[in-house]
């Protein structure tokens, strides 16, 4: 199975913790030339009732919440699951001194254990190129959502990160970042949906992570589990001096950011 889709690959290795989620989230932060972070923009975008039950599936580090905590209407209940224990377990600690905002839940997307018509929203960020049966997974987000209910679905597009990919494919030819956008992206996400929620919209955010030191764009790269595992040795060392010529010929190297919100709607 491909990587991206491997469940046990997933669980066990790239998704066990939430390390290397929260250092690509924190180079993002740093190094992202849009004036807003993306998770206060996701967060702008949604438009819920102040009263509302909300499901985020694929929570990862959890933050979307940890930015936004100042911003949570009181009447929100909200769900945080994962599909790895492990990265579930790191969400709650992130959140420690607001636990009592949040329920924590395992949860496999492809089976989400609500009943019916039970959510006001379900979030899914840049959770579903992961799924292997995404069929499954939309008509299982679709029934427990109200009528009425949203949606917010990301993905990017098939330009995200590709400076990045570029970088690293002669040294690694099989390499993959930004998600996997051929899978579920911007370009294809609407035809996916359509199905389920025919009157989806999209939100476009555009940007990119300017690198002018090695350290951070090698972190980066290495965050990427089976790069950090084949990218060593010989090949490791010829990789950093291969950065290090492309920042001296041109001062820094810039990677687009192009990802952006699909919203459904039940009717």
């Amino acid at each position: 199975m491909i990587k991206h889709r491997d469940q046990t690959y997933l669980l066990n290795e790239e998704y066990d913790s939430a390390a290397d989620l929260e250092t690509r989230i924190q180079i993002q932060e740093h190094l992202n030339t849009h004036p807003q972070s993306w998770f206060e923009w996701f967060f702008d975008h949604l438009n819920l009732p102040a009263e509302s039950r909300i499901l985020e599936l694929g929570c990862g580090s959890g933050t979307l919440w940890i930015e936004n905590m100042s911003r949570l209407p009181e009447g929100w209940e909200i769900i945080l699951s994962d599909f790895s224990l492990g990265m579930l377990e790191d969400t709650r600690q992130n959140l420690a001194h607001n636990q009592d905002r949040f329920t924590f839940q395992v949860i496999d997307t492809q089976l989400i254990p609500f009943t019916d018509a039970y959510f006001e929203a379900v979030i899914a960020n840049g959770l579903f190129d992961h799924v292997p049966d995404r069929s499954q997974a939309f008509s299982e987000v679709h029934r427990v959502l109200k009528p009425g209910g949203r949606l917010y679905a990301s993905a990017g597009s098939q330009t995200h990160l590709h400076e990045l990919e570029a970088l690293v494919k002669p040294f690694l030819p099989d390499v993959n970042y930004g998600g996997a956008p051929e899978e579920f992206g911007l370009e294809n996400g609407f035809a996916q949906l359509s199905e389920w929620f025919p009157a989806a919209t999209m939100h476009r955010y555009r940007g990119a992570l300017v690198f002018e030191e090695i350290e951070p764009i090698l972190a980066y790269v290495l965050s990427e589990g089976t790069v950090e595992s084949a990218l060593v040795g010989r090949k490791r060392a010829e990789f950093i001096k291969f950065l290090e010529q492309e920042l001296a010929q041109h001062g820094q190297i810039r990677v687009t950011i192009d990802k952006g919100l699909l919203k459904g709607y039940k009717d």
